[in-house]
């Protein structure tokens, strides 16, 4: 049931928050370019020599992975896992919102090896919405709060497996002080695989 919730806490956030339902406001938001957003692309499912293009030209940078290791097959088949992450070290005192980042990269690692294709959110959003097929199996990477270490630990491990991933951002933690991110990080994130959510303005740490 928890995870039933968090899916759909994240779709409607992400609806609400994502360029494609609401360009304006995201021109006035500091973590997103100057620049008016690119035109959205007409929604369509992807043809097989779609697929089979994008699978050739999208692979992860150290093991060369196919975008999409199995076929695609109908939207009911498809069932997506959603792994969600907070904050990452090496040294500091592991806790239910830390892991260690050397875990973080063998978790990667075993999907690596694994039948799983990682998608991004733009990518599970069409499949919700019935414009897109994607393989059996499927995982969204998602990250809450604005840790740091998400910029720090987690994106290069992203970066070197070639994994879109997606935050969930509070937008009153992001000032580079303390164990935050600067909208800089967040930026050149973007740039690089990461797309970007609501998680909430704050709120306190659960305990």
């Amino acid at each position: 049931m928890k995870h039933r919730v968090y899916l759909i806490a994240a779709l409607c956030s992400t609806i609400a928050c994502a360029d494609i339902m609401d360009p304006p406001p995201l021109r006035l938001d500091p973590l997103h370019p100057e620049a008016d957003p690119e035109p959205a692309a007409a929604s369509a499912t992807p043809t097989a020599n779609e697929a089979a293009a994008e699978t050739a030209t999208q692979g992860s940078s150290p093991t060369q992975t196919p975008r999409f290791k199995t076929p695609l097959v109908e939207q009911e088949k498809t069932r997506v896992a959603v792994l969600g992450y907070h904050n990452f070290s090496n040294t500091k005192s592991v806790t239910r919102m830390l892991m260690r980042t050397s875990e973080l990269r063998e978790q990667m690692e075993r999907i690596r090896r694994s039948d799983y294709s990682v998608i991004s959110m733009k990518e599970f959003l069409e499949w919700r919405l019935g414009n897109r097929q994607l393989p059996a199996e499927c995982i969204l990477i998602t990250l809450d709060d604005g840790w740091r270490s998400v910029y720090t630990d987690a994106y290069p491990i992203f970066r070197e497996y070639g994994y879109p991933f997606h935050l969930f951002l509070y937008t009153e933690y992001l000032h580079g002080q303390g164990d935050s991110m600067t909208p800089e990080m967040i930026r050149d994130m973007m740039q690089h695989g990461a797309s970007v959510g609501s998680h909430s303005a704050t709120h306190p740490y659960p305990s």
